[in-house]
């Protein structure tokens, strides 16, 4: 006795005929283009395990002063060079003021805490603004060039003064990075963290995303850590999250707008990865005819042979 079962799938075509890589780059350029759409944005977005590009929008090798999204970079350093533990605090009373060559630079904290010593994990959550130029007094000068093409960013001028050397590790003045080469670092930087479980930089970039100074990157149900940037000339963020089950890097990097606004701009990148299936999905009908009732049937890529789709539900006769 033959019986013909249907079941209705809503697949993409390329979960069968499209390598994963090939899927990758699809669903990222997609996502990107959907986010960074009316908008002067740039973005980047690579994957992490093999740095392969995914994706990116407008001209992504054009730089910019890259503001606070530097300042993971040398603590991490310093962590690791043991300039400073995870517990040394910062007290910080939000109002930083710079002057260099005639300059006077205005760079007061713009997260809520006021009159509370931070230590690292905090600091780099709110973006500490006098921690970080604390930070900058325990690097040696020839040290902040080694930490900065360690993660294959340029080598910028050697800071003359105390003051300079602040500038830089806050990231306003002395680098310009482009959002191609920020991804770049982020990728090495995430890479390093994965193998300290529990590191006050990667918890502080996880924090930064859960209630700090990057909350507008958070995605209900998706892990997102990483870090804003704001510059005169335009905001950043940089971070990383998942992709379906691969994890990304992205770096955004707005002109003329702020960190706030970049991150924002990241959340929609994420939302639009996880969303809906894509216009190029499609209803499946599978048509069977078997002697016996069929509770499941199994799908199996052409391209990916060991992880076959299971698929449990949906079956109905018809």
């Amino acid at each position: 006795m033959n019986r013909r079962l249907t079941t209705k799938f809503v697949l993409l075509l390329a979960m069968l005929l499209l390598p994963p890589v090939v899927q990758a780059e699809t669903s990222s350029q997609a996502a990107l283009s959907s986010a960074l759409r009316a908008t002067p944005a740039v973005g980047v977005v690579v994957d992490l395990k093999s740095g392969r590009l995914l994706a990116t929008v407008k001209d992504a090798n054009q730089p910019a002063a890259p503001g606070s999204i530097l300042k993971p970079l040398f603590l991490a350093a310093a962590l690791e060079q043991h300039e400073l533990l995870p517990q040394t605090t910062v007290f910080c009373r939000r109002n930083l003021r710079i002057i260099d060559g005639g300059h006077d630079w205005n760079l007061p904290c713009t997260h809520p805490q006021t009159d509370v010593a931070f230590n690292a994990q905090e600091a780099l959550a709110y973006s500490c603004n006098q921690y970080f130029a604390a930070l900058a007094d325990r690097i040696a000068t020839p040290q902040l060039a080694a930490i900065l093409q360690h993660y294959g960013l340029p080598r910028p001028p050697t800071p003359l003064t105390r003051e300079q050397k602040q500038l830089l590790v806050l990231g306003v003045k002395g680098i310009s990075i482009s959002p191609s080469q920020m991804a770049v670092a982020y990728r090495k930087l995430f890479l390093e963290l994965d193998k300290m479980p529990g590191s006050a930089v990667g918890q502080g970039l996880k924090d930064s995303v859960r209630f700090g100074m990057a909350h507008n990157a958070a995605v209900p149900g998706v892990e997102v850590a990483g870090k804003t940037g704001t510059a005169t000339s335009g905001g950043w963020f940089a971070g990383s999250g998942f992709l379906g089950q691969e994890r990304v890097v992205i770096a955004i990097y707005l002109p003329r707008g702020n960190g706030a606004d970049a991150a924002r701009l990241a959340q929609h990148f994420f939302v639009s990865a996880k969303g809906p299936a894509p216009e190029s999905a499609r209803d499946l009908t599978v048509e069977l005819f078997s002697a016996g009732p069929v509770t499941h049937l199994t799908a199996t890529p052409v391209d990916d042979p060991k992880t076959p789709l299971q698929v449990d539900e949906g079956l109905r006769k018809p």
